[in-house]
């Protein structure tokens, strides 16, 4: 904050981690709210990382649909790329 009005800077602060959250920081509920400004020439976004990667993969199975004229992915395809979010044990 105090680099943000020092000098006038425009500073945008960000994070994909809710452990460390920027919510709780900054005392305010930034959680997957996009760019959220809390003074002039501070920005910051707390970036939904389940969410994103969750968008990402329901975007490669419709192209993956749409690409071969499937009526829908085979049960095997989809298993794969929902694994590909499972944390490493």
């Amino acid at each position: 904050y105090w680099y943000s009005q020092k000098d006038g800077m425009k500073t945008l602060c960000f994070s994909t981690d809710p452990q460390a959250s920027l919510s709780d920081i900054f005392e305010r509920d930034i959680f997957g709210k996009g760019l959220v400004g809390l003074a002039s020439n501070l920005n910051v976004v707390e970036i939904d990382a389940d969410a994103r990667v969750k968008d990402y993969q329901l975007s490669v199975k419709e192209k993956i649909i749409s690409m071969y004229g499937l009526d829908e992915l085979p049960a095997e395809i989809d298993e794969y790329i929902d694994s590909t979010s499972a944390e490493p044990a």
